[in-house]
């Protein structure tokens, strides 16, 4: 399994894909927190509805990006030659899987990073 995880690891370290996905989750990130900025200063306001904002957005671009990465190895008939070289299916989904969590996890900590840095989160 350590091959195949491997594998799907340098499959997205090389997915234009992916690099676009962490783009978008760190342009949203920082356009939340300068908006949220902004408004702070005409008015307090309660931040609550901006740390719930960043966990819907992580998981709408990780739901797009993960079936679109995942499915191009149905696509390209990639999962029959790993099955033909010996691997067992569960270790095939068991890599895809943790590649996904691994994806998501990034989605996830770039979208927090702007406002982070920004100090804009801190209310």
């Amino acid at each position: 399994m350590g091959n195949l995880l491997a594998a799907n690891l340098f499959r997205l370290r090389r997915s234009a894909l992916f690099w676009g996905l962490l783009a978008a989750s760190a342009g949203f990130g920082a356009l939340v927190a300068f908006n949220y900025y902004e408004m702070s200063q005409i008015e307090p306001i309660a931040l609550d509805g901006a740390f719930f904002i960043y966990p819907l957005t992580a998981a709408i671009l990780t739901a797009v990006f993960i079936p679109l990465f995942l499915g191009r190895e149905y696509s390209d008939r990639a999962i029959r030659n790993k099955v033909a070289a010996g691997h067992l299916r569960p270790h095939i989904y068991g890599a895809g899987l943790i590649t996904a969590l691994a994806a998501s996890l990034g989605t996830e900590l770039l979208d927090r990073a702007p406002p982070a840095r920004s100090g804009a989160a801190r209310g």
